[in-house]
């Protein structure tokens, strides 16, 4: 039950942080965005939770902004190898 809890989270969370653009991702591509967002945000926020806002700004509210702004001009499967490079990256 806890998982399928988280799991539905990182889902409502997942899909605010790319707004508008979840309504042109069909279903596939949803599932492979959740999956890829998850692991960027453990990547990214394993043990540096103190970095989550920084000056009254969120760093979700941050990732929206450059998230949309990056597909705008971009295609998803670009969209999903740039975070996925970031996956690796901050695993280091």
């Amino acid at each position: 039950m806890r998982n399928h809890c988280l799991n539905d989270d990182v889902h409502i969370i997942s899909k605010a942080a790319v707004g508008r653009y979840w309504r042109i991702f069909d279903d596939e591509q949803k599932s492979k965005f959740d999956k890829t967002f998850s692991k960027l945000s453990i990547a990214i926020y394993a043990g540096r939770f103190d970095n989550v806002i920084a000056d009254g700004v969120s760093d979700f509210a941050l990732k929206r902004s450059d998230y949309s702004a990056y597909l705008k001009e971009k295609e998803f499967d670009i969209f999903l190898e740039k975070l996925n490079e970031k996956i690796v990256q901050y695993s280091r």
